[in-house]
């Protein structure tokens, strides 16, 4: 006796519909595959866009009237200032031994004969000099938030290895920053409207020093409208490139 299941004669599946259902699960696994690699694409474009927009600093100068020796609103320009390094220390409040952080750790180089570590981290991309009273110094942030962020993992590196790491005393000691202008500069020129906050040497450097001592900066200006920022933070160097710039503005270059 043959009990009925439910499927007729009529309905078998046949080898030709078995194939191309196995078709479409084929593509639909290799669309996802690609998808899936696209948002990865994706992810990794924002990071980095994240990270350079952390690097820019956009700076609003105005551009004196040639005319009227004024400030017009209508000649703002937007700079962005460039972040390539800022340097940060902190102490950990405990005596290191530097032998078994060479030993033990990881990325790291043993000097003995200067007296330190270097230990170098991946994300983010700091480079960091251990010595044994406690103090460290990280260089290579491009960010103030970044050189916190290293300075931190840098002490959980080193309480794994077995110091009882207390994090404090962190500052910002030096930042350092580069700005286009839209013009070229006369130097000499520029050097002797600023006499004695401006040097320019060219047989030294072949850039001008511009001194601004109530901000703590130094802007090294070049010929091609480059200029170079060094300051104690990064709102010190947004300053400082607001109030070189109308004295850039004076002395650029005319288009023949």
């Amino acid at each position: 006796m043959v009990q009925n299941c439910g499927i007729d004669p009529g309905d078998s599946v046949s080898p030709g519909s078995r194939g191309y259902e196995e078709e479409e699960e084929a593509l639909f696994l290799a669309h996802g595959s690609r998808l899936l690699l696209l948002l990865l694409l994706l992810l990794r474009v924002t990071r980095a866009l994240s990270r350079l927009l952390l690097r820019n600093v956009t700076c609003i100068c105005k551009a004196p009237s040639l005319q009227r020796g004024l400030m017009e609103p209508s000649n703002d320009v937007a700079l962005d200032i460039i972040i390539t390094n800022v340097v940060s220390v902190f102490r950990t409040r405990c005596h290191l031994n530097l032998r078994t952080i060479g030993l033990e750790g990881n990325n790291v180089i043993y000097r003995p004969e200067v007296g330190k570590v270097l230990m170098k981290l991946r994300k983010p991309r700091i480079t960091a000099s251990i010595w044994s009273s406690g103090k460290i110094i990280c260089t290579g942030a491009t960010s103030e938030d970044e050189a916190k962020l290293g300075a931190r993992r840098l002490a959980r590196c080193l309480q794994k290895i077995g110091f009882k790491v207390r994090f404090s005393d962190f500052k910002i000691v030096n930042v350092l920053a580069v700005c286009s202008m839209p013009f070229q500069i006369r130097l000499i020129e520029f050097t002797k409207n600023n006499r004695p906050i401006a040097s320019y040497e060219p047989e030294i450097h072949p850039a001008a020093t511009y001194r601004i001592k109530n901000l703590k900066s130094t802007v090294q200006v070049f010929s091609t409208g480059s200029i170079t920022v060094t300051g104690p933070n990064v709102q010190s160097v947004a300053s400082a490139v607001e109030q070189i710039y109308p004295l850039l503005f004076e002395c650029q270059k005319q288009l023949a």
